[in-house]
């Protein structure tokens, strides 16, 4: 799917499909420093399937230290 001819068909002027990471690497300063709307298609490989422990992947802590990277990311913006 184009998901970056789509978002330029909806009328978004800064697009992109990122495929690499080190072009991500150089773009991403500039992706977020673009007055918006942006759009970035970013492709990913996916790697190897982790086991499945769902106890531990639910568990509170978890959400926890997520939710805290979520909030750290957002407070260096």
């Amino acid at each position: 799917t184009d998901f970056e001819g789509l978002a330029r068909c909806a009328g978004i002027r800064s697009c992109s499909t990122i495929a690499d990471l080190s072009v991500f690497a150089a773009k991403v300063d500039a992706l977020l420093g673009d007055e918006g709307p942006v759009f970035a298609c970013l492709k990913v490989l996916q790697g190897p399937l982790s086991a499945r422990e769902y106890k531990e992947m639910y568990s509170a802590k978890r959400r926890d230290a997520f939710r805290a990277a979520l909030q750290g990311a957002v407070l260096r913006l």
